[in-house]
């Protein structure tokens, strides 16, 4: 049996292009985690997981995880007050993710804007799902290959909106898309100063870019009823943080590391992907 692989620990394997000169990236496995009583960063296990109200524990004494944070408070994350000089939060090590500092980075709002509305296809490659029980939004990678027997309604769908009950998945589903290549951000809600606000209230997630707009940090957001879009937001609010890595001309990305998803085997000179004691092949079926 011969197998080639290349380790990107806490990388997903699905890659996105970020501008029309064919740069891409890759996501982290989940949502960017701190531990302040430890000073220690990771990803979440999973990319469905998010701490929610916990959040309002933030402090600099913490011994729990928190996962909103302040726009650009890579040094200083427990932070509940409004500072505008970026800092990256990619430039941390982070535990499950190489464990090295600047492995990782921040998207601009451009470049999220590219993957949302410029990339080929970009409409028909996002859309809002719930996965596991957990409300969120699906974005595709540039190549995508549909698991067999799944189902995926995208923004680009009859109205151009999705709502978070058009797709659903279940944990085995999931497994397939994510094996695929498929990225999944929870809708996590945020946090203002101390407070998080609950589901009740407003429900959707926001994710923090790496630039400013309007002299505020930049975010883009998501909610039940079509995509939001981008927007800007003091500091004062925590919001998701999720990273990527550029991805080197010719990288084969694999995530057979700590933490991964799914681990991608040549067997026989066929490509399989391995999650758990399950089989898939490359159109995401599962073979035995």
């Amino acid at each position: 049996m011969a197998v080639s692989m290349l380790a990107t620990e806490g990388a997903l394997s699905g890659k996105f292009s970020i501008d029309d000169q064919g740069k891409q990236v890759v996501f982290s496995q989940g949502n960017l985690q701190y531990q302040a009583s430890t000073q220690t960063w990771q990803f979440a296990e999973n990319q469905y997981d998010f701490v929610g109200p916990d959040n309002a524990n933030i402090s600099d004494t913490y011994d729990g995880w928190i996962d909103l944070f302040g726009g650009g408070t890579g040094n200083n994350p427990t932070t509940t007050e409004e500072l505008y000089v970026f800092s990256e939060w990619g430039a941390n090590a982070i535990r499950n993710g190489g464990n090295a500092d600047s492995l990782w980075r921040t998207l601009s709002a451009v470049e999220w804007e590219y993957i949302h509305y410029y990339r080929p296809y970009a409409e028909n490659k996002r859309g809002q799902a719930t996965v596991n029980g957990i409300k969120g939004f699906v974005v595709l990678p540039d190549e995508w290959t549909l698991p067999e027997g799944l189902t995926f309604r995208s923004n680009a769908d009859g109205t151009g909106e999705t709502r978070f009950s058009s797709n659903n998945y279940n944990t085995d589903q999931w497994a397939q898309m994510e094996a695929n290549g498929a990225l999944f951000l929870p809708a996590a809600q945020y946090r203002h100063e101390a407070e998080y606000t609950t589901p009740d209230i407003e429900e959707g997630g926001w994710y923090w870019t790496a630039s400013l707009l309007a002299g505020k940090s930049s975010n883009f957001s998501f909610q039940d009823q079509g995509y939001s879009g981008f927007s800007s937001r003091f500091n004062n609010y925590g919001l998701s943080v999720r990273l990527v890595q550029d991805v080197e001309e010719g990288q084969a990305i694999d995530n057979t590391s700590v933490g991964a998803k799914a681990v991608k085997r040549i067997i026989d000179g066929q490509l399989f992907i391995e999650r758990g004691d399950k089989h898939f092949n490359i159109l995401g079926a599962e073979v035995k």
